[in-house]
């Protein structure tokens, strides 16, 4: 299927390439095999923008393609090649020998008259479907199923084919079009040959109409919008895109990820709260915060939190080194892990052993005093405790109290990030009768000390 370019009349004619249409052998679609296609302007069932860019265009009808080619051992013979205009591809009409009709997507050299089949003993021609481990080492195919009778879902766009390179009993491994590897069950089918239309990547639509025909709205760029529509908008004149962070499925993290080296080891520090202390406990966007350091390649965390005494032994200045986490928090996202995946990762030891022995003798060289293991139990906040809740924690036995390191330490889990929790005593917890109730002036006051050490 050759290009053509036309005589510049027009400045939109001038930059045109077109694909020929001489392989398309009739303009009249198979009526019984046509459905209504209801446009939805790149909204979802809510009424909710999804998808950017799109709507309007001409109207189309939708072509019922058989992508399974789950009728075995019946012999079809195609009767037309024909444009879709859903695709890029064509498609062709087969007539099976039983009467029935059905559009399949027309592969490269596929002409009106020629005999395709479906089926483990079908001939390894093109057009032909067979389940892979019928299918010679080195044959290219396409429209390749990835769960067996689903039907094809992968190499079905113009031009595109993919290799089968090796077979075993279970599995047959495809090299397809991007570069990538895939491993396919052996019991899955492909069809023979290349996908037709293959110099559609080499087309230029000419005018920006064409492009609204085929439904695709204008782009316009981040940069040039205001912060709200955008994360690079806003700024004054032309501005760099400076954006604080890895962008995550979760929003923005709490502030721009800091990035420094101590020696020669490079360390990135994430205040969590942010840097002027916007977010309460609550509110911290915790999986986001997550996701952006082990993007960045974070492998370790330290986490440095302040907390109250429930211990009378552990005095304001002391710091903790937390391995036990009890977690009373109820309005907080705690796992990566939903909308249909599931897994359940185990928490019985929360904090790595060796970053916590890295700290401990970070702070024996100090000379500062600490303890090296304890239990740390996260409340919801931002209020702290009242009495009967500060005794009923003393009776179990739990060392510290705090509002920040649940779900962080389940999330860092889940992201196979090593965690470690380094837990500053600010305070005795409102239980201790010889102290004053906590309050915040008296908790900077101990941070700052903390901080001089």
């Amino acid at each position: 299927m050759p290009l053509k370019t036309r005589k510049p009349l027009t400045p939109g004619q001038r930059g045109m390439v077109q694909q020929t249409t001489e392989d398309i052998t009739t303009s009249k679609p198979k009526k019984s095999l046509l459905k209504p296609l209801k446009k939805h302007g790149g909204r979802s069932r809510n009424g909710r923008l999804t998808v950017r860019h799109r709507g309007g265009g001409h109207k189309r009808r939708l072509r019922e393609i058989d992508f399974k080619r789950n009728k075995f051992d019946v012999p079809g013979t195609v009767h037309s090649i024909e444009y879709d205009p859903n695709r890029a591809a064509r498609i062709a009409l087969i007539k099976y020998r039983d009467g029935d009709w059905r559009y399949i997507l027309a592969p490269n050299g596929l002409k009106v008259g020629n005999i395709i089949q479906a089926g483990e003993n079908a001939e390894v021609k093109v057009g032909n479907s067979l389940p892979l481990k019928s299918i010679p080492v080195g044959t290219m195919v396409h429209n390749i199923e990835l769960y067996p009778g689903k039907g094809g879902q992968i190499v079905r766009s113009a031009g595109t084919s993919a290799q089968v390179m090796a077979r075993d009993e279970k599995y047959t491994l495809i090299n397809l079009p991007s570069g990538e590897t895939r491993q396919v069950l052996t019991t899955n089918m492909a069809t023979i040959g290349q996908v037709s239309a293959v110099d559609h990547k080499n087309t230029k639509l000419g005018k920006a109409g064409r492009k609204r025909h085929i439904g695709r709205r204008p782009e316009v760029r981040g940069v040039v919008m205001s912060p709200r529509d955008h994360p690079h908008g806003g700024g004054e004149g032309r501005s760099p895109i400076g954006m604080p962070g890895p962008k995550t499925p979760w929003g923005k993290p709490s502030d721009k990820i800091l990035s420094g080296n101590i020696e020669n080891s490079k360390v990135l520090f994430l205040p969590r709260h942010g840097r002027t202390h916007i977010y309460n406990p609550s509110e911290i966007n915790y999986r986001a915060n997550i996701y952006a350091l082990k993007k960045l390649g974070v492998t370790d965390i330290i986490s440095l939190s302040a907390c109250g005494s429930l211990k009378e032994e552990l005095s304001p200045g002391t710091f903790v080194l937390v391995d036990k986490f009890i977690d009373k928090t109820i309005l907080r996202k705690k796992t990566f892990f939903e909308e249909g995946i599931v897994a359940h990762v185990s928490m019985a030891n929360p904090t790595s052993r060796l970053l916590r022995d890295v700290c401990e003798k970070a702070l024996q060289k100090l000379e500062v005093k600490h303890k090296n293991i304890g239990t740390y139990i996260a409340m919801e906040g931002p209020q702290f405790s009242t009495k009967a809740e500060s005794e009923s924690y003393r009776k179990q036995k739990i060392d510290v109290i705090g509002m920040t390191n649940m779900p962080e330490a389940k999330l860092a889990r889940e992201a196979e990030i090593r965690y470690a929790t380094v837990a500053m005593v600010t305070d005795y917890d409102c239980w201790y009768s010889q102290h004053d109730d906590v309050d915040v002036e008296q908790i900077i006051k101990t941070l700052n000390k903390n901080s001089n050490n």
